[in-house]
């Protein structure tokens, strides 16, 4: 028979460990929304517009439009030379135009990666920022060297099982990568893409990244946002709904 003591310990030991973790989620996220402007700032922002460009190759180069709006309102827009493909999510549905596909008015979207996708990219900051409000589960997985920079490993599970590891920082607890994984059913397949994130500025009173390249297993892209307008006037409710 196991001694009570040792069990106790034991079990003191595995709730001290977890609590330890998650002072260490608490105090990364804290640092984490400081280093973007702080609550208040990030509270502020209740409409967001960014404007880019999105690159596969110098010759293949496209206009992209992102628009976000509290609580989790989502468009994206690619203007490929006059054709325009958008995703959207009002809250409830996530719906698409896609003209290559041939569906020229929204449409609900099946895709499941996809839907999981969008839905973590209408938080107007980040996932990261919103967990707690969302209910996402936020792991701190430690500290190590990526790409010659120290850096702080955070996972995100979202509520459907899809996760994103967040690589931050350590000195200024800015991300540097988001590494989601994507299960391909049925056959059980994973997708790594990986987004190395960097060209820091503020608007305003808060930082947001400007360069982001996305490298998927066959392709690689960069996209570039050259403009940022915070709470602009004509991003409202009625462009998110799919009609």
């Amino acid at each position: 028979m196991l001694d009570r003591k040792i069990v106790t310990r034991v079990l003191a030991l595995l709730l001290l460990g977890a609590a330890v973790a998650a002072q260490d989620v608490d105090a990364i996220i804290s640092n984490y929304v400081e280093a973007l402007g702080g609550t208040d700032a990030l509270n502020a922002v209740t409409a967001l517009r960014l404007t880019g460009t999105l690159e596969f190759s110098p010759s293949d180069r496209y206009g992209v439009t992102i628009s976000k709006m509290r609580p989790n309102l989502y468009r994206y827009e690619v203007d490929y030379n006059g054709k325009k493909v958008v995703e959207g999510f009002d809250g409830a549905n996530v719906w698409s135009i896609d003209p290559f596909s041939g569906i020229n008015s929204p449409a609900l979207m099946e895709n499941e990666i996809q839907v999981s996708k969008i839905k973590s990219e209408a938080d107007i900051i980040s996932p990261l920022v919103a967990s707690k409000d969302r209910g996402y589960r936020v792991e701190y997985l430690g500290g190590q060297m990526v790409d010659g920079v120290e850096s702080l490993r955070l996972k995100i599970t979202f509520p459907d099982n899809y996760t994103t590891e967040y690589i931050l920082g350590s000195h200024d607890h800015l991300p540097r990568q988001f590494i989601r994984l994507e299960r391909h059913n049925p056959r059980g397949r994973v997708n790594t893409i990986k987004i190395l994130i960097s060209d820091y500025r503020r608007t305003g009173k808060v930082l947001f990244a400007h360069r982001y390249e996305i490298q998927k297993p066959n392709q690689k892209s960069i996209l570039t946002i050259d403009r940022i307008e915070i709470n602009p006037r004509d991003v409202t409710p009625d462009m998110f709904a799919m009609k």
